[in-house]
């Protein structure tokens, strides 16, 4: 049993390909994960399935596209086997430590963990809740859609499991000891509970709340009217923070649980495993919240400022602040990879140990003038999609594979290293096989912000070749192209040619890709809401 190796995936929420300096990023502030590039498997061409964390995720875990299985709402509750359930069956110790929202128990990626801790910021579980549940539901009450009665049931229905599992997380960080955020969990626990008794007595009052405080609406937490005491101290608050917000975030109350914080928690979770060959992954949201910069300026992060600054600013040809707030904080992430590194090496899993660094998206940062806002999900540009992949362990030779490799690829090759044949619903290949039989294109899909809908709403989908990449839309199943984009001539990304003659055979190709994709989604989403119906 022991004879099977150590896997350790760690995830850089946010960390765009782009930008390692391995890629050639000037400057250079990624000298640990260079130094791993130098060891191991690097995908040099490597895809997410979407963007952001909600859309990306299921294809990590399940090697299935997002739109497979009903869609993403509910993350991987549904979807056939995590690659973590099938180490857990195979005798592995399994643990985690994650810190977003999205990978919360609500979303089913607790499946297979015999430990998964949530260090999760209750502000961003209220936004991503809201998005994922709430959203499309006030709307489509405040739309006429649906009429009140029927919203509310359904929001009783739907928001009941959320706040349980709120309650749920806030018990697990209490046991843990994790650090407070800007409000207390006593509060935020008060708060909760103040909202169960108000969604069972005054359940329209509740709809009316979330309707008049969208992605607000954990500040009215437990009262049933918005009264003029929150208005005022919602006004105020957003008056400051279009002040201070301009380029990174000064006012905020997001705050994230950081990387050195994962270490303290790491330190508990080696020295407490069983001798059982350990699975192991660990989530960093740091870089993510770069740009959300003084709330999150604490710790270890205020201590390493005076080095990522100076590393930042040296050689750098750009200078727009948002740009240098991530690569603030992309120094100080890489140099907690070195402080990570050292830490498993003092455990003893320097040996019979893989290492798998990756991201589960890019984000903004070769051009900030594209003011992606709400529209994320429509953003289908490379420096979203395409994002690192290395593999370090024993018998890993070094080697840059240049053939196309995406999310959907990582639940096989991990259950390769442990010698596990993967489950035959996993859409992908073990990067050993890929290297030989690469992918003529990569596929990312979604329908859109708010809800996952594949009856109702407008279904996107990105194709990536080597050399091309393809946006598409679908009203109902009439397909047609959005963005066309020559990589070769223009690797930003920032003249669409759509409306050319160039590569008409290839995006012939990609366009029958994208029909029958479309025409199976709609078709299987039918199905299933027929038989809902019966």
């Amino acid at each position: 049993m022991t004879s099977r190796p150590n896997i350790i995936l760690v995830i850089l929420d946010g960390l765009p390909h782009g930008r390692l300096g391995a890629a050639g990023y000037v400057p250079g502030l990624t000298p640990n994960l260079d130094r791993l590039v130098q060891r191991g498997w690097t995908c040099w061409q490597h895809f997410c399935t979407g963007c952001p964390t909600q859309i990306a995720l299921p294809a990590i875990f399940t090697s299935s596209l997002p739109l497979d299985h009903g869609g993403y709402n509910d993350g991987i509750v549904g979807r056939p086997h995590s690659f973590v359930e099938n180490l857990q069956e195979a005798g592995y110790h399994t643990a985690g430590i994650a810190t977003v929202s999205w990978f919360s128990q609500r979303f089913g990626y607790h499946r297979g963990f015999d430990t998964l801790i949530d260090l999760v910021d209750f502000v961003g579980w209220w936004q991503a809740l809201h998005i994922s549940t709430l959203r499309d539901l006030v709307w489509r009450w405040s739309g006429g859609e649906i009429d009140e009665t029927d919203a509310v049931a359904e929001l009783q229905t739907v928001f009941v499991p959320i706040l349980e599992d709120g309650l749920r997380i806030l018990a697990l960080q209490d046991r843990i000891g994790a650090v407070e955020g800007w409000r207390s969990r006593r509060d935020w626990r008060a708060r909760i509970e103040s909202e169960l008794r108000l969604l069972s007595k005054e359940p329209r009052a509740l709809l009316r709340r979330l309707h008049e405080l969208q992605g607000r609406g954990y500040m009215g937490f437990g009262h049933a009217r918005v009264d003029d005491a929150l208005k005022a101290t919602m006004a105020r608050n957003h008056r400051w923070e279009k002040r201070l917000n301009k380029y990174v975030v000064l006012k905020g109350r997001r705050r994230v649980h950081q990387a050195a914080e994962i270490d303290r928690h790491l330190a508990d979770l080696l020295r407490q495993r069983p001798q059982k060959p350990l699975f192991l992954m660990l989530h960093y949201f740091d870089l993510h919240e770069s740009r959300t910069f003084l709330p999150n300026l604490r710790g270890q992060k205020l201590l390493d400022l005076p080095r990522d600054l100076t590393a930042a600013l040296s050689g750098r040809n750009e200078y727009h602040l948002g740009g240098l707030a991530f690569d603030i904080g992309l120094s100080h992430l890489d140099r907690q990879v070195g402080r990570l590194m050292k830490q498993l090496e003092q455990a003893g899993l320097a040996d019979n140990t893989y290492l798998i660094f990756t991201a589960d998206h890019g984000s903004e940062t070769q051009n900030p003038q594209r003011r992606v806002g709400a529209e994320l999900p429509l953003m289908f540009f490379d420096e979203f999609l395409r994002v690192p992949n290395i593999v370090v362990g024993p018998d890993i030779d070094p080697r840059r594979i240049d053939a196309l490799t995406s999310h959907l690829d990582l639940g096989p090759t991990i259950c390769d290293l442990a010698g596990l044949t993967p489950p035959p619903a996993f859409r992908g290949l073990s990067l050993a096989q890929r290297r030989n039989r690469p992918e003529e294109q990569v596929l990312s899909e979604n329908t859109g912000r708010g809800s996952c809908d594949l009856v109702n709403k407008t279904i996107y989908i990105g194709a990536r070749t080597p050399t091309m990449k393809v946006v598409y839309e679908a009203e109902a199943e009439t397909v047609r192209e959005r963005e066309v984009y020559d990589i070769e001539k223009d690797h930003r990304e920032l003249n669409n040619v759509q409306g050319d003659d160039w590569g008409q055979a290839e995006r012939q190709r990609l366009m029958a890709i994208a029909n029958r994709r479309v025409r199976e989604l709609r078709s299987g989403a039918r199905r299933s809401t027929a038989s809902d119906g019966k």
